[in-house]
């Protein structure tokens, strides 16, 4: 498997309400012609990748790392044979708040050469202290098959894939984490979807709902900052109604119907 290789990492995020299961790799990696999807959130080159779950003050969190490592090594300048990557299975992820923790598969966290592999965050964050953006940082050696010692390569490498796998930690009752974990009967009521996602300008919310009155809408960027709110009144059946993004950057939106009965939301991608 001759690839170009640029990063260690093939970003999924799941929540969980269970401890941390060992991770699987991505078998669909093995003939991926660039295997880092998706890359680091950069609000111009890749407005899809990143993180885009946030880990709540008290909720069990659970974000997966794959690793698709090729028998060469390209940093944007040479390609030069690799013979495996090494993560510490102590601090190979960097700046990971009180309460997450790591761990790999294979356990020891060697990615010899051709091989697929993952990595884990988990754990639960419980000090409120706490809330805010941390920008993850993954530090591993790279042995190259003609070199006596290692390259140590932090990652994401800015030169190569420009942003940050930014991981967002916020109160338990934040909108984010009302997302993640609702279990309100307005969900048992109300579908959502838009249409296009990803959209460069407009999109259409399309809501079917088995119920009539007033909701709100709002939107929300991803660190949960409201850009949006109007009322809008539901019929039951299908409604739809328009969401003009020209006014905001690229970027991961959540977009959230509420009213006594609870809330449901999704997800849409602004990206021109």
């Amino acid at each position: 498997m001759n690839k170009f290789f640029t990063l260690l990492v093939l970003i999924a995020i799941s929540v969980s309400t269970s401890f941390a299961q060992t991770c699987t790799p991505d078998s669909t990696l093995l003939n991926a012609e660039f295997p880092v999807q998706p890359l680091p959130y950069d609000p111009i080159a890749n407005p899809e990748g990143g993180i885009t779950d946030t880990a709540c003050i008290g909720q069990p969190f659970e974000f997966t790392f794959f690793a698709a490592v090729g028998d060469t090594l390209n940093l944007g300048l040479s390609r030069i044979p690799l013979d495996s990557i090494r993560m510490s299975p102590v601090n190979g992820i960097g700046n990971l708040p009180a309460g997450l923790t790591f761990n790999c598969n294979p356990g020891n966290c060697v990615f010899v050469r051709n091989t697929l592999g993952c990595m884990t965050v988990s754990g639960t964050v419980t000090d409120p202290a706490l809330v805010g953006e941390y920008n993850l940082t993954l530090t591993v050696e790279a042995f190259l098959n003609s070199a006596p010692i290692p390259n140590t390569i932090t990652l994401p490498i800015p030169t190569v894939t420009p942003g940050n796998y930014t991981l967002v930690v916020r109160e338990a009752d934040f909108t984010n984490c009302d997302v993640v974990s609702s279990q309100d009967i307005l969900e048992d009521l109300v579908q959502l979807k838009n249409k296009p996602n990803p959209f460069s300008i407009e999109t259409i919310i399309e809501m079917t709902s088995a119920i009539s009155g007033d909701v709100n809408f709002e939107v929300f960027d991803l660190v949960g900052k409201r850009v949006h709110l109007e009322k809008v009144f539901l019929e039951e059946g299908k409604n739809q109604i328009s969401f003009n993004g020209s006014n905001l950057e690229n970027g991961i939106y959540f977009y959230k119907i509420s009213n006594h009965l609870g809330a449901v939301s999704s997800k849409m991608v602004l990206s021109r």
